[in-house]
């Protein structure tokens, strides 16, 4: 029969833990399949949208690999529309050569399931699965990176991109003792920086509430390609008392024009961050034209928390302008957004319209690495 590809089941497990092991005793230590058949996340319940599911490709009553497939509703220009996020798609080919062809065989059973799917993240251009991608006509974009560096003198020290190099790092200990760091971030922000907005007030909730139903009616229209953000949704991906989202209110004068899912995460040994302390914002929305009160207004919350780095993925244009506004600074990006044929074509002209769409680090397989 060869390898089928069936809905994960509890009794699919052991095979998955087996599968998992071969990759890891194979130096596989970056791709694995969920051991869980049904998510922890956002499981099937019947009645919501918003949820994902495992799929394995089993060759007899061995696992050879699989994907995650999350199901949501996107406003897709004037209409809603079911959309899925492909993510974690992996095969036995990254250790065993007689497994090459079941990647792309993946990849055609997921868009089988749902032509509107997209791809988000995946490390960069050059890594695997986008190479897959672009050689099967999906379209590819990156979505800008930003960051604030709220302590320049212990990034220098700590992060990891500055200390590759004995010369890379002994720059980086130059300018983190003298101050120079210090000093240049402050003189490039007094010049681009702009003032902080007038009259806006934030307050850290325990859980959204109705009103995130007005703001997402008065919100969604100015977005081109947009997930939806209503209450059932956000209290799926973001539930009330979980302990590291932490949720932002944001009012100008009186009136709520916004909100933010940040996070606040000690490094250790990271890869990318060292032992850095890593503000995030994963997630926001905003009333069209209040996108800088709310990015001001979660950049000043994490400086108060006294982390060292903040950093965003950020699409819209309007959120670019943003952040840059409160003092961001351009990074280059690896969070890469990738559309299959069927959604591209809705995203005409591309990648113009990627400029329009609300694609965050929220829109991928759930923030809490960061």
């Amino acid at each position: 029969m060869g390898i089928q590809i069936q809905r994960a089941t509890p009794d699919d497990m052991p095979a998955v833990q087996a599968f998992n092991a071969r990759l890891r005793a194979g130096g596989i230590t970056d791709f694995k399949l969920p051991e869980t058949a049904v998510s922890t996340w956002l499981p099937r319940d019947g009645a919501s949208p918003l949820y994902e599911e495992l799929w394995l490709a089993k060759d007899g009553p061995d696992v050879r690999g699989g994907y995650v497939l999350k199901h949501q509703p996107f406003r897709v220009g004037q209409e809603t529309l079911a959309v899925g996020y492909l993510y974690s798609p992996v095969s036995e080919a990254l250790v065993d050569s007689r497994f090459g062809a079941l990647g792309l065989q993946i990849l055609l059973h997921a868009q089988r399931q749902q032509p509107l799917l997209y791809c988000l993240g995946m490390g960069g251009l050059d890594r695997p699965l986008p190479r897959l991608l672009q050689a099967s006509r999906w379209q590819l974009v990156p979505v800008p990176f930003l960051f604030y560096p709220a302590r320049p003198a212990v990034l220098l020290r700590e992060l990891p991109l500055l200390q590759r190099t004995r010369g890379r790092a002994l720059a980086a200990r130059v300018l983190a003792a003298t101050g120079l760091a210090w000093l240049g971030l402050r003189a490039w922000q007094a010049v681009r920086q702009a003032g902080p907005p007038q009259g806006v007030e934030v307050t850290e909730i325990p859980h959204f509430d109705a009103w995130v139903d007005d703001l997402w009616q008065a919100a969604a229209p100015h977005y081109a390609f947009i997930a939806e953000r209503t209450l059932p949704a956000l209290n799926r991906l973001y539930p009330p008392g979980h302990p590291r989202f932490l949720k932002l209110q944001v009012k100008r004068h009186q009136e709520i024009v916004g909100w933010t899912v940040a996070l606040d995460t000690p490094m250790r040994d990271s890869r990318h961050f060292g032992n850095l302390r890593v503000g995030s914002v994963v997630d926001v929305l905003a009333a069209s034209g209040a996108e800088y009160a709310v990015a001001a207004a979660a950049t000043d919350f994490l400086l108060r928390r006294g982390v060292d780095l903040i950093v965003t993925n950020q699409a819209h244009q309007a959120w670019v302008k943003a952040f840059r506004r409160a003092g961001w600074l351009p990074g280059p990006s690896n969070f890469i957004f990738a559309a299959a044929p069927p959604l591209a074509a809705r995203l005409q002209p591309w990648p113009h319209t990627c400029a329009q769409a609300h694609l965050t680090r929220g829109d991928g397989e759930g923030p809490t690495h960061l």
